[in-house]
């Protein structure tokens, strides 16, 4: 009897496991679509926020055999440079004197920025950052400062009219400082 028992515990045991292991198994593949759905949505987004430029440049490096081929090429990278440059050149005439300009790299100044890692650039941007972000923090608090005085002012006013009598809550347009303000 107790040998039945075990068997049947045993069979019940991994019939239970099988089908676990079977919603498992599809519960990974829908991940899975779903992860490669994501991933076909962040290209589709990122071809879209191309600019002209860079959608001609990365037609030519598929046309070159891609990216990785181009970057191996000291030719294709010459005319990469050629194309970008001429392309600045013809950006920055249409801009007003006093714009900033655009430099034009060397190949070897490509190559170089092209291999820096992220914490390099990262760090290179950082300093820009603070700044832009200090200068809107700076005039986010005098927003605030401002925010804080008009509603001292409107709360002064409210609990001042509260603590006067009946008397002086009436309010003469004619004589009124405060309507005099917006009449005038």
């Amino acid at each position: 009897m107790f040998d039945i028992h075990k068997s049947n515990l045993q069979s019940d045991l991994q019939f239970h496991t099988s089908i676990t292991v079977t919603k498992t198994h599809g519960l990974v593949i829908s991940i899975d679509e779903k992860i490669n759905n994501m991933n076909a949505m962040i290209e589709i987004v990122f071809a879209r926020m191309q600019t002209p430029e860079e959608r001609k440049l990365a037609a030519f490096a598929e046309k070159h055999g891609g990216p990785e081929r181009v970057l191996d090429s000291v030719g294709l990278m010459k005319e990469v440079l050629e194309k970008q440059n001429v392309a600045t050149k013809s950006d920055n005439s249409g801009k007003a004197k006093g714009a900033p300009t655009q430099t034009s790299l060397t190949l070897a100044e490509a190559e170089k920025e092209i291999r820096k890692d992220v914490d390099t650039i990262l760090a290179e941007n950082t300093t820009a950052f603070e700044r832009k972000f200090g200068a809107i923090e700076l005039s986010l608090r005098e927003v605030n400062v401002t925010i804080q005085r008009q509603s001292d002012r409107v709360i002064s006013t409210v609990l001042a009219g509260m603590q006067a009598g009946p008397h002086e809550r009436i309010i003469d347009k004619v004589r009124s400082p405060i309507f005099r303000r917006w009449l005038f």
